[in-house]
């Protein structure tokens, strides 16, 4: 069950990477999107 939980994580952790390195390449304001959700 560990074994599952640290896959869990790591595929998490890629999948952050991901969208990060996807939002750079279509040039989406991740910031802005983060920021306007913080304030509403």
């Amino acid at each position: 069950m560990k074994n599952y939980k640290l896959l869990e994580l790591k595929i998490w952790i890629w999948h952050n990477l991901y969208l990060k390195i996807y939002a750079k390449i279509s040039e989406i304001p991740i910031e802005n999107a983060s920021a306007c959700h913080y304030f509403t």
